[in-house]
């Protein structure tokens, strides 16, 4: 069997950290290595991690500030394991998760997605975690991707995609998997392979939650087809409902029984996950504020979209993408799969009006081009940035005004 590496993102994570490790530490099939990705801790939790090393000499940190993105990446290029599994801060794997998640590494897998349960300290944490996720009897094999605190790939597949996309403070392993997908691979769905996560303490920090990864997804566009059923659901239907009130009380009774039969058709796989009796109300409660919470992200996300494409235009740019840079520190060698003009703009906005486009190159036998970003009022140079592109083909990139 090929080594295998666990790796784990963390920033102040004292209260969990060692729970976590020593999990892994105990797997049926251990790691080779653990390496952990910190992104600066200021509580104890390195302090806690040099402890283990002392018992557990596998394990190996990999500091440096970065977003979990940064992380992920960091902790995955200081290993040479052909086999990277990834977990997250907060979460505990079962006793054979790892052995179950890279078996079907042996029949030649190159991407396996492995599951969770919400395990809360109430049953409204519990609920929450439960409608914040996707149960078993859910999962569309078609679409599933995994998250990033229960999956595996090969280190090859992980190069290709060139890492986990950065600068996003959520939805890295989403857009990681998307990658992923355009580039052809498929994962593996082991649903046994099973990590227990700690939800959100309580249905107002679950809704802040929702509302971050709904914006994360509004930014990236995606999922843009089940928002507009959320929107239209969530939103516009109890308005209608109240209308109908207005001119007719009977119409609003037959409206609000086509609601609650709507929210009870979307939670009937949720109960399972959640043991106590009290889940006939938590879970439509919370699954009501997370969805109304996630879609007001959403737009709020997806309204940033638009500005960041105005934006765009008036840098002078008029097709696809020229490269992606943060505010200082501009960010090197950025790698990004870019599918379409309109996504390529997103990028575009987030160019800073002191670098200007400066060569563009492509090698018609790759799908690689290459940029590079020429300052314009005293910035720092920066390396040359790389585009892939999923299919091999994008948008004419010599015609940009530079």
């Amino acid at each position: 069997m090929s080594r295998v590496a666990v790796i784990v993102p963390v920033l102040n994570e004292e209260d969990s950290i060692e729970e976590l490790i020593t999990s892994l530490a105990g797997q049926t099939r251990p790691p080779d290595e653990i390496v952990i990705g910190d992104g600066g801790s200021t509580d104890r939790t390195l302090n806690i991690l040099e402890q283990l090393q002392g018992t557990i000499p596998r394990l190996r940190i990999v500091t440096g500030a970065g977003g979990i993105a940064e992380n992920r990446n960091a902790a995955i290029a200081a290993t040479d394991s052909e086999v990277v599994a990834c977990t997250d801060a907060g979460c505990v794997p079962e006793p054979q998760w790892l052995e179950r998640l890279v078996a079907p590494f042996a029949d030649g897998a190159e991407w396996v997605a492995g599951f969770y349960r919400p395990v809360g300290r109430t049953t409204a944490a519990t609920a929450a975690g439960a409608v914040m996720m996707t149960t078993e009897a859910e999962v569309d094999l078609d679409h599933f991707l995994p998250g990033g605190s229960s999956q595996a790939f090969l280190r090859s597949a992980w190069q290709r995609a060139g890492g986990f996309p950065e600068g996003h403070g959520v939805g890295e392993d989403t857009l990681f998997g998307e990658r992923l997908c355009a580039l052809g691979y498929r994962p593996i769905f082991v649903p046994d392979a099973v990590v227990a996560w700690q939800p959100p303490p309580d249905l107002a920090t679950m809704a802040r939650k929702a509302r971050t990864w709904g914006r994360a997804d509004g930014v990236n566009q995606v999922r843009t087809g089940a928002y507009a059923k959320v929107l239209l659901a969530y939103w516009l239907f109890p308005v209608l409902i109240v209308l109908a009130t207005l001119a007719r009380r009977w119409l609003g009774s037959i409206g609000l029984a086509a609601y609650g039969g709507l929210v009870a058709f979307r939670t009937r796989h949720k109960y399972s996950v959640v043991p106590a009796w009290t889940r006939l109300f938590w879970v439509p409660a919370a699954h009501i504020r997370q969805q109304m919470a996630a879609s007001a992200g959403w737009i709020d996300g997806y309204g940033w979209r638009r500005l960041g494409r105005k934006i765009a235009g008036r840098l002078g740019f008029r097709s696809s993408f020229s490269g992606r840079a943060e505010a200082a520190p501009v960010r090197h060698n950025v790698d990004l799969l870019v599918r379409s003009e309109r996504e390529a703009r997103h990028w575009l906005a987030d160019l800073p009006s002191s670098y200007r486009v400066g060569a563009v190159s492509r090698d018609p036998e790759s799908p690689f081009v290459t940029a590079t970003l020429t300052p314009t009022r005293g910035e720092p140079e920066v390396a040359p940035v790389t585009v892939e592109y999923g299919n091999g083909e994008g948008p004419e990139l010599n015609d940009q005004v530079a």
